[in-house]
């Protein structure tokens, strides 16, 4: 895989929230020169991403 051409690489991300698995395995990338974004209802935590 070309490094530079995905400049974000997650893999097997995991995230707990008290005895709660919220994100299990979690893994993708992205590709450079794509656009991206979040979708969801509001109050979901899409700004808290970047916060």
């Amino acid at each position: 895989m070309d490094m530079n051409a995905f400049p974000l690489v997650v893999e097997n991300l995991n995230k707990r929230l008290g005895k709660s698995n919220v994100i299990q395995d979690l893994s993708f990338s992205l590709e450079r020169g794509k656009i991206y974004g979040f979708l969801g209802p509001n109050g979901s935590g899409k700004q808290q991403r970047f916060a």
